[in-house]
């Protein structure tokens, strides 16, 4: 049987909202969501944290906003998880919110400013 484990998001010291999520299913047992560190390669920080009471983290490595990832459609300091659907249908509106600017952020500075330099204007 299922049950819902409160899930606190943090990012840079930041508080970003409360979520509920469901146990997941892992090799036919159901169990309790892990709590997640961001962890960032380049300088060695902890970013973001997803906190599920009682659960030990398990560790991302993934890119802070700080340094640039080493794939180009991989958006540093962003917390969404492209395999992991339930994770990013729990984030809380604050950190929806957040994934937006980030989001905005690396377009303007990365992928836009690339194409930019390399003489593509959308023609």
């Amino acid at each position: 049987m299922s049950r819902l484990h409160n899930q606190d998001f943090w990012a840079e010291g930041k508080f970003l909202g409360r979520s509920q999520r469901a146990d997941e299913l892992v090799h036919g047992q159901y169990r309790p969501p892990p709590s997640i560190a961001y962890f960032c390669p380049t300088c060695g920080e902890v970013w973001a944290r997803v906190v599920v009471a009682g659960q030990e983290f398990m560790v991302w490595t993934m890119s802070c906003r700080k340094h640039q990832p080493p794939f180009r459609l991989t958006v540093a300091g962003s917390m969404l998880q492209l395999w992991n659907h339930d994770h990013n249908a729990s984030l809380p509106r604050g950190a929806l919110l957040r994934e937006v600017l980030v989001h905005c952020d690396w377009f303007e500075k990365d992928f836009w400013r690339e194409d930019l330099l390399k003489g593509n204007h959308g023609t």
